[in-house]
């Protein structure tokens, strides 16, 4: 099962990058992807899961905020906060 599953996330990482669908090879590496595909989701439907890939890197700030504020009626929590979180970064 693992071996399936990493056949999947190599293919599916090889169809994000763009293949040209006009070569052979890139032909026959697309049918092989549509068909675990198919299996992938035939697995999924007889245990109810629904699979949400993740998606691409987009970069290294997880959250960045700008002069936020907050505030309840007249009271002033947060003025005019920035920063930025780094992936990997603990936060507590």
């Amino acid at each position: 099962q693992s071996a399936h599953e990493k056949a999947m996330k190599d293919e599916l990482e090889w169809v994000r990058k763009g293949a040209k669908a006009r070569q052979s090879k890139s032909k026959a590496r697309l049918q092989r992807f549509e068909e675990l595909q198919s299996q992938e989701f035939q697995k999924r439907s007889e245990t109810n899961e629904i699979y949400i890939p993740a998606g691409p890197r987009l970069g290294d700030n997880v959250i960045e905020f700008k002069n936020v504020s907050k505030g309840y009626g007249d009271r002033v929590l947060i003025d005019n906060l920035s920063f930025a979180m780094p992936k990997g970064a603990i936060v507590g």
